[in-house]
């Protein structure tokens, strides 16, 4: 059996071809776990941020509802101060 150039240059071609197929899937394997993980953390992140936005939001109701509160408030006391004095009278 004679071994020539051409049958030493296409097992070496045939080979890396091999080792470069099986070096791209797992790249390919592994970029697809990183695009997963990324969205993991992007969904993860805009969850925090809506959350934040909802606090914001709820102190925001929050002040403006103890505002009214105590507007409310200082009026009945106003309302009762002049009750009182009609009574005094």
């Amino acid at each position: 059996m004679v071994i020539d150039e051409k049958v030493i240059i296409g097992t070496l071609f045939a080979t890396l071809s091999s080792i470069f197929w099986y070096w791209m899937k797992n790249r390919d394997r592994r970029m697809e776990k990183i695009e997963v993980e990324q969205d993991r953390i992007k969904d993860g992140y805009q969850k925090r941020e809506d959350a934040r936005r909802d606090r914001d939001d709820a102190r925001r109701d929050f002040e403006i509802i103890n505002d009214s509160l105590k507007e409310i408030k200082r009026n009945v006391l106003k309302i009762n101060d002049k009750l009182d004095q009609k009574a005094d009278k």
